[in-house]
């Protein structure tokens, strides 16, 4: 069933919002499904938005769906579907294949489509619980808007996890710096204004400028047979060559819905601009500029933006699929619209509540590092959902942030192997706030001597009971269930002070 609170939704000066996506610093743009006309009658519709976007890439792609040699694919993910134009069409494509549509909203996604195409909604911030070797083909398409900053890594990690060995992954990003090729662009000019405003606002808690990134992420992370394209997108009517001069026709009505859709919330809710003199006027004095350079300055004021589509192929190595061992989902039937909810258990203890206030103070603090690590937290909370194991108090997710904490530990090993400093000494930050988290919990911590000495006397009682070996575990643990309960414990020391006491 869908998690209700993925459903609800906030009213922000006249636009619709996902009330999760804006609260958990997600996806900042809107999610509209009924037209919304502004002052100049344009549909602010973000649906129709996403679907005209759609239609100009495939104009630039020269209706390409897909760039890598896939011929015969069994299954295909689509990370960050959206209005799943891009799932539906390579869907009817591939009738014999599995296409997964992923996204964190349900309210724009379509209704109905191919019977080989299902949906599902999820947070891309949270690691994949696919199994390893599944893939053929894996696509992300402008995501940067909805991905952390830090997340980057891990994500193309769990891209390579999931693909099989010689699989593909195609990514498409824009970068949204509108330039001119003559430089009539200037820095005063209203599209520049908002191009410099956007990318300062986004880059406190996302990467903008992630596709001029990607090839180098992607190849650092074990990806082989990258290919890097840059493509210049235009932004009005100004080529004189028929077919870029129709992109740039076709894109000029997405570009004046886009400015509005992507910038309001961000510029006027994060960065505390005015709407009037920093949206609606812009806005119009663009449009003003836009006509003036498709009537007058076709051939002279070239103005762009800057596609960038990255192909990978991983190792056909088995290493490529040993990031993440454990997995807690199944494979399931495909239909035509099937939502699974992967969201936060309905009740959560009292110090998750802490760690979601702490998390906004963090986010108006603009504390990255503890951003990073209640952020992680949230997420695995959310995992921990997903695999019907829901955190219900204090004492499992304090065992959760332990884990995270390990996690952490091995990050920062396998960083000083590789003589990787800088990124080592961001995991150790990480695992100082995971335990100052469990430090200040209010929850008991049983410390390794006395853990010694309740094992001891567990497996004592065990033995002068006649337990036999292999069962000596399973009775110590019972054993010890009543003064473990309320308490911290670190159940791994547990097992190994169990297996060496049991000798």
């Amino acid at each position: 069933p869908l998690d209700e609170r993925l459903t609800e939704t906030v009213e922000f000066l006249g636009r619709t919002y996902q009330k999760y996506a804006l609260e958990n610093g997600v996806y900042f743009a809107p999610i509209d499904e009924a037209s919304r006309p502004y002052s100049k009658g344009v549909a602010l519709e973000e649906v129709s938005r996403l679907e005209l976007m759609h239609s100009v890439l495939r104009k630039v792609f020269d209706d390409r769906l897909i760039f890598p040699p896939v011929n015969s694919p069994r299954r295909i993910l689509d990370c960050g579907c959206g209005s799943g134009d891009w799932a539906v069409d390579v869907a009817r494509r591939f009738p014999d294949c599995e296409v997964l549509g992923i996204d964190i909203s349900p309210h724009i996604m379509p209704e109905d489509g191919p019977n080989n195409l299902e949906f599902q909604i999820d947070d891309l911030n949270g690691r994949f619980t696919f199994p390893s070797d599944y893939f053929d083909l894996v696509h992300s398409q402008m995501v940067a808007g909805g991905i952390h900053s830090t997340r980057w890594r891990s994500y193309i990690q769990d891209m390579i996890r999931v693909l099989r060995p010689g699989g593909w992954c195609q990514m498409v990003e824009v970068y949204f710096n509108a330039q001119s090729d003559n430089g009539t662009l200037e820095r005063d000019h209203a599209l520049s204004e908002w191009s410099r405003e956007y990318l300062d606002t986004m880059h406190r808690q996302k990467d903008p400028r992630a596709a001029m990134h990607l090839a180098s992420w992607m190849r650092s992370e074990g990806f082989t047979e990258v290919e890097s394209r840059l493509l210049t997108l235009p932004m009005c009517a100004w080529p004189s060559e028929a077919r870029e001069q129709g992109i740039g026709t076709a894109n000029s009505e997405n570009v004046a819905q886009l400015l509005y859709s992507l910038g309001l919330y961000p510029l006027i809710q994060l960065r505390g601009l005015e709407l009037e003199p920093h949206i609606t006027s812009r806005e119009a004095s663009y449009g003003k500029n836009l006509q003036q350079q498709q009537t007058e300055q076709r051939s002279s004021s070239p103005t762009n933006i800057h596609p960038s589509i990255m192909l990978i192929k991983p190792p056909r190595l088995a290493s490529c699929a040993r990031i993440l061992h454990q997995v807690t989902r199944r494979n399931a039937p495909f239909t035509s619209r099937t939502f699974s909810s992967l969201n936060e258990p309905n009740t959560s203890p009292p110090l998750y509540q802490k760690i979601r206030q702490e998390f906004k103070s963090a986010m108006r603090s603009g504390d990255k590092p503890r951003l990073n690590a209640l952020r992680s937290i949230m997420t695995a909370n959310t995992n921990a959902a997903k695999a019907d194991r829901p955190i219900t108090n204090d004492v499992q997710l304090i065992n959760l942030i332990r884990n995270l904490y390990r996690m952490s530990s091995e990050a920062a090993t396998q960083a000083k192997d590789n003589d990787r400093p800088e990124l080592a000494a961001q995991e150790e930050e990480q695992m100082e706030i995971y335990s100052n988290l469990i430090a200040n919990s209010g929850v008991e911590t049983l410390d390794e001597a006395k853990l010694k000495a309740l094992v001891g006397d567990a497996v004592a009682a065990s033995k002068s009971a006649g337990t036999v070996a292999k069962k000596l575990m399973g009775d110590v643990m019972k054993r010890l269930s009543g003064a473990f309960e309320g308490k911290d414990v670190d159940m791994k020391l547990v097992a190994r002070l169990v297996q060496e006491m049991a000798v």
